[in-house]
């Protein structure tokens, strides 16, 4: 577990993930209005509350708490350097989500698709689908 957050830290510090060329060609006001209606918000809303739940009852050790931690700090000012803090904020809570989804070894696709989608080097928004790849295994490939 830690050492997939240790690449998730990784990747996004490479620029690997979240590269500046993401948001510069998308309308960001129109994603965000995508990401906050329709199936992206309420497939989002489902999939944190699943985690959470999970989560909330592990017995976590703090390198682990600090590596999620970790990962919404870079998320969130690998973001606001190339767009900006509203935007920066959407994808911080992307990438908890994220973390917590391995720390948990979630099985949900579509916390997989999310992720997938920012490794392709796309911003997420919109109906997205899930492809039944696991992020244990999106990790090992990226």
């Amino acid at each position: 577990m830690t050492k997939q957050l240790q690449k998730i830290i990784h990747l996004i510090n490479t620029g690997d993930l979240l590269s500046t060329k993401i948001f510069s060609a998308i309308d960001i006001d129109s994603a965000l209005d995508k990401r906050d209606s329709g199936p992206f918000d309420s497939h989002w809303m489902s999939a944190f509350n699943e985690t959470e739940s999970i989560y909330k009852k592990m017995a976590l050790n703090e390198q682990v708490i600090a590596s999620i931690n970790k990962i919404r700090e870079l998320a969130f000012k690998a973001v606001k350097e190339a767009a900006d803090s509203e935007i920066a904020a959407y994808v911080s809570d992307d990438f908890e989500l994220i973390a917590k989804s391995v720390v948990i070894n979630s099985t949900n696709l579509w916390v997989s698709a999310l992720f997938s989608t920012y490794i392709s080097g796309n911003f997420p928004y919109g109906d997205l689908e899930p492809q039944g790849t696991e992020i244990a295994h999106l990790l090992t490939t990226a």
